[in-house]
């Protein structure tokens, strides 16, 4: 099943920079013309990557492109090629397939890995039992389950492409024809009167909720803070709100200034090597 429609982006080119100065405690996404950069600290060095559409720009663009972004020149380590996707079936009479050789996005909040780990969990949890291998209603059980899971975190990346950015190509074809599922419709509608709560999910192991949709609608636009402090009203939860934020503020003040930082740490582990 094609995710192309909704997820367009096809290409990335990973690359690798040194570090400047401090290792940041961060990683970076960047939206660029056609797609977005990453940009992830390691002890040694910085994972980077563009993740783009090849319909709207070449590699030799989008390594011009990075390049003029970041003010230094790049060696692309090499060029993937990629359909976002997965199986109809995960788990066909004898043969399971697990992550990459079962589905794949993009890149974007490497949902890969999270996918990966329930796909295994729920198999050996739920399945792993001679009596249950050779059932067919409990493979199409399986296979609803993992196509339910990934088709969540198709909608979940496609939400971080809907902000108000229209000056190229590629964002423009965003706005104008990515298909958004009826989930995501339901759910911007319900942004427009309501702040998404945990309930609001449908739960399983896996899912995708309000803890990671949240700071995304709200750093696009979506959530409204008078929304949330009319629903908090509503509730009389504001005081409980105030207390839970001051006391998380202390907890923060007086612990944030003792955590190691990341570059300390990188020299710790260097000495005891």
């Amino acid at each position: 099943m094609s995710y192309s429609k909704t997820l367009p982006v096809n290409t990335a080119i990973p690359f690798i920079l040194n570090h400047k100065e401090k290792i940041p405690n961060y990683t970076l996404a960047h939206a660029l013309s056609s797609g977005w950069m990453w940009q992830i600290p390691t002890q040694d060095r910085m994972g980077c990557g563009y993740v783009f559409c090849d319909k709207f720009i070449s590699v030799e663009d989008a390594q011009k492109e990075v390049e003029t972004v970041l003010g230094e020149s790049i060696e692309p380590i090499k060029v993937i090629k990629f359909d976002a996707g997965r199986l109809e079936k995960f788990w066909y009479k004898n043969v399971l397939s697990v992550g990459l050789s079962s589905a794949f996005a993009e890149p974007l909040e490497a949902t890969s890995i999270h996918t990966t780990i329930c796909q295994l969990f729920v198999f050996l949890q739920r399945y792993w039992r001679y009596d249950k291998m050779i059932d067919n209603v409990t493979q199409e059980q399986y296979n609803n389950d993992m196509s339910l899971m990934y088709d969540d975190m198709k909608d979940f990346l496609s939400v971080h492409y809907l902000g108000r950015r229209h000056d190229t190509e590629f964002w423009k074809h965003i706005k104008e024809n990515i298909e958004l599922s009826d989930k995501v419709k339901k759910l911007l509608n319900h942004t427009k009167r309501h702040i998404p709560k945990f309930d609001y999910w449908e739960h399983y192991f896996g899912h995708v909720s309000s803890g990671l949709y949240n700071p995304i609608l709200y750093n696009l636009g979506y959530l409204k803070p008078l929304i949330a402090k009319k629903e908090l009203a509503k509730k009389n939860w504001i005081e409980d709100a105030k207390t839970f934020w001051d006391r998380e503020k202390e907890f923060m003040d007086e612990h944030i200034p003792n955590l190691l930082d990341p570059n300390d740490l990188y020299n710790i582990l260097n000495l005891e090597n």
